[in-house]
């Protein structure tokens, strides 16, 4: 969390966002949502991926799975599921 605040990482990728809208590039959303029984996570079992298998982070439906209020899709962009 520290490097997203010293980077203003967050407010750097609302105002990319909102350049590219104003620019008609289109915008995509690709959200982390993953299966609570891991059966969609195709590494469960090896990095990154098994931390969020072996802790539950990203499961569909929790907290953590959302788009945060500040980055919400707008009207026109995409959100990619199923991935």
């Amino acid at each position: 969390k520290g490097v997203m605040e010293s980077t203003q990482m967050l407010q750097k990728t609302i105002d990319l966002a909102t350049l590219a809208r104003a620019r008609g590039a289109q915008v995509f959303h690709a959200p982390v949502m993953l299966d609570e029984d891991g059966s969609d996570n195709p590494n469960k079992n090896l990095g990154i991926l098994k931390n969020c298998n072996d802790d539950k982070h990203f499961v569909k439906g929790s907290w953590n799975a959302k788009i945060i209020k500040s980055h919400m899709p707008k009207a026109n962009d995409v959100v990619i599921k199923g991935k």
